[in-house]
């Protein structure tokens, strides 16, 4: 029943849509920067969630709010481990905004597991 819908990727080219190729190569690198920045992000609150109770992932996530500043939240071990394990390497001096920004995505989807932790 379903073999007859097309699905296109984001940056596929539709009928009468005309996109050049700098274009096309902006949308991939963005693409690709925004796929690996959400499996870190996963891969951090994994991390985080077999490392901490949920008390210490709630207070975490509590302030957070309160400060509004990933870069007073973030783990640095974490994070190496979390590159690690991702990427298979050691963090660079280009990972910078990439963690920053996986920590960001990952304090805005909560640390906590549940949903009404103290």
């Amino acid at each position: 029943m379903h073999n007859n819908i097309k699905t296109f990727t984001p940056l596929e080219a539709k009928p009468g849509l005309f996109i050049s190729m700098s274009v096309q190569k902006q949308l991939n690198v963005l693409s690709r920067r925004h796929k690996r920045t959400h499996l870190l992000s996963k891969v951090i609150i994994q991390v985080m969630r077999a490392t901490f109770p949920e008390s210490t992932l709630a207070k975490f996530d509590k302030k957070f709010i309160l400060v509004n500043d990933v870069h007073e939240c973030m783990i640095d071990e974490i994070s190496r481990v979390s590159v690690t394990h991702l990427l298979a390497r050691e963090i660079t001096s280009d990972d910078h905004e990439l963690i920053t920004d996986a920590w960001y995505k990952a304090y805005r989807s909560g640390m906590c597991p549940g949903v009404f932790c103290s």
